[in-house]
């Protein structure tokens, strides 16, 4: 089952996803928690807008990767919001596991970050 993430959600992914991994932002967009008896199994975090659903992360525990829970959420989204089109903003090592579930790359556009420090002075 999904339902709506909290920020108590994130205390077991601080502690089991690795540092450099971006985690759910809860409050930016709809951010959802895979839950199965209890335990949580990973998160889902997307935007709808007109015709499509916008995945902007996946993320599923070290320990239960490989057993269909990140395909399950992304079904999961995609029965409960019926969009037409569905984007993934994926990294790198993410794109095999979303061209096996029949995902193109679109050459179109580019994400690009821009990381900010400001001088507290």
């Amino acid at each position: 089952m999904l339902r709506k993430a909290t920020a108590s959600d994130l205390t077991w992914a601080e502690r089991d996803f690795p540092k450099d991994v971006t985690l759910p932002t809860i409050s930016e967009h709809e951010a959802w928690t895979l839950v199965i008896n209890d335990e949580n199994f990973g998160f889902i975090e997307y935007f709808s807008r007109e015709e499509e659903v916008v995945v902007t992360g996946l993320w599923v525990r070290p320990d239960k990767r490989g057993n269909g829970y990140g395909t399950m959420m992304l079904e999961l989204v995609e029965s409960t919001e019926k969009p037409r089109f569905i984007r993934v903003i994926s990294t790198p090592s993410s794109e095999g596991f979303y061209s096996k579930r029949g995902y193109l790359k679109d050459y179109g556009h580019t994400i690009l970050t821009k990381v900010v420090e400001y001088d507290d002075h």
